[in-house]
């Protein structure tokens, strides 16, 4: 049995197709928690349609989405969990594929394929395969597999691990399920079984905040932070190595963060950005994109 938490907010739009694939797709296995934010958009009237099927939840304001994941990880009562997001689906029939795999004691934690769906269409896939070294997990800039872990939506893993794990980082607000899974390879030594097999889906769209904010400046934010505290664990010439990148993708956030800004006309705070940029990394005078980046905020220079 599976406890899957779905966190929630004003995502009315979806939330009932994510629902009828745990509740009417998954042969009973799934027990559904739902940490609502205290939505407006008539996301509460489906759950209260649903409240039958639930295991648990609840409407309130949140800290946001590690937050409501933690918030649900208390009432997890079955041997293995996982969570989807409320614009995210599994396909029918997984969690009977991965607790087949689950039937061996040796393994913690499985994923499986996702596919990415933009509307009705899927544009594109989440095939995460093994990486080459471990520095693949600490630097997606830099390695030649575009995935070395499993979408969230197709991330399963036996309860006794949150023991080990404890709770998700509620620092980060766009890779706290990687950083989750960092925890796992390199503090527990814990590495996912793969199952070849497309098990969910992956909604793309624009008020999701990965098309906001995530693919811009985001991830990459909370990807360098990973990159910092897991460090450690590396050979020391892997370490020299990746501090070099962590160096330039320094560079890069600034430069990255400070035009998604100007996209959304808020040229201001692009201004300010590039500004306390060069403050924190004087070195940012001699990166080309930098100034660039000064020329299109700034005019003339």
């Amino acid at each position: 049995m599976f406890s899957v938490i779905v966190p929630s907010f004003n995502q009315a739009a979806f939330l009932e197709k994510t629902l009828e694939s745990l509740a009417n797709d998954q042969g009973g296995l799934a027990r559904i928690l739902v940490a609502d934010g205290g939505s407006t958009d008539g996301s509460l009237d489906i759950l209260k349609k649903w409240s039958s099927s639930l295991e648990w939840w609840c409407s309130e304001p949140d800290a946001g989405q590690s937050d409501a994941i933690n918030k649900a990880i208390t009432h997890v009562r079955t041997p293995f969990w996982s969570y989807l997001n409320s614009d995210d689906l599994l396909m029918p029939g997984s969690l009977e594929k991965v607790l087949a795999v689950f039937q061996d004691p040796k393994v913690q934690w499985v994923g499986g394929v996702s596919e990415i769906i933009e509307e009705a269409k899927t544009v594109g896939e989440v095939r995460p395969m093994a990486p080459q070294s471990q520095s693949d997990y600490l630097s997606p800039w830099n390695r030649k597999l575009q995935y070395v872990f499993p979408c969230s939506n197709v991330s399963f893993m036996r309860t006794e691990m949150i023991s080990r794990l404890g709770v998700f980082d509620a620092t980060y607000h766009f890779g706290m399920d990687i950083e989750y899974y960092c925890r796992a390879v390199f503090r527990e030594q814990i590495v996912p079984f793969l199952l070849p097999e497309v098990l969910g889906k992956w909604r793309i769209h624009s008020e999701s905040k990965t098309m906001r904010d995530g693919l811009a400046w985001g991830f990459r934010h909370d990807e360098i932070r990973m990159a910092e505290m897991y460090l450690s664990f590396l050979s020391f010439d892997n370490q020299r190595e990746l501090l070099k990148e962590i160096a330039v993708q320094k560079k890069w956030l600034v430069c990255r963060k400070a035009m998604h800004l100007v996209s959304k006309n808020k040229m201001i705070l692009a201004k300010s950005e590039l500004l306390k940029g060069v403050i924190r990394l004087p070195s940012l005078v001699a990166f080309r994109p930098w100034w660039g980046a000064c020329r299109r905020v700034f005019g003339g220079i």
